[in-house]
């Protein structure tokens, strides 16, 4: 599951800055700047995810 999410954090991220770096429109920037937001969003996400993880384990001392 973690990897997962780091996959897709990954996948936004290159997509967004691809989009932000190789077209001129307005309106595809602006678009790849959401998308590079919304993977940055989903660190907190990811951050959550571990900390539910390390919590949940069986091997927890």
């Amino acid at each position: 599951m973690l990897a997962l999410i780091s996959f897709q954090i990954l996948f936004f991220l290159s997509l967004g800055l691809i989009g932000y770096y190789f077209f001129e429109d307005g309106l595809i920037k602006d678009i790849s700047t959401g998308i590079i937001v919304l993977a940055l969003g989903m660190f907190g996400f990811l951050k959550t995810a571990i900390e539910m993880f390390e919590n949940h384990r069986e091997g927890k001392n």
